[in-house]
């Protein structure tokens, strides 16, 4: 691959993922993205909103797979019902997308 088709490459790439950040945060619907371990890596503003949170109080921090009163609440089988599994092409590691009002 030549330079210009790198840079071709990277700014498709760029644009991709400022479109899909768009999305996320300009929803109206509260939606979180964790890792395949179930801790929260995003949150948009909508969820935020919701829980009376911020991104700073969970992000990294909290694992909705760990959470008892999630798991006492019987929230688990209704969560993972409305969840996408997305694998990224150039790695390993996957994430998963909950909308919270699709659930509803």
């Amino acid at each position: 691959m030549d330079i210009n088709e790198r840079k071709r490459a990277e700014e498709a790439l760029r644009t991709s993922e400022s479109f899909l950040n768009n999305i996320i945060e300009q929803s109206p619907y509260p939606m979180w993205i964790s890792d395949d371990k179930g801790t929260l890596i995003r949150l948009n503003q909508a969820c935020q909103d919701l829980l009376h949170i911020s991104e700073e109080d969970v992000v990294g921090k909290y694992n909705v797979l760990q959470d008892n009163i999630v798991e006492q609440q019987e929230l688990m089988p209704w969560s993972n019902g409305c969840s996408k599994k997305a694998r990224r092409s150039d790695s390993k590691s996957s994430t998963t997308v909950h909308n919270l009002s699709i659930c509803n």
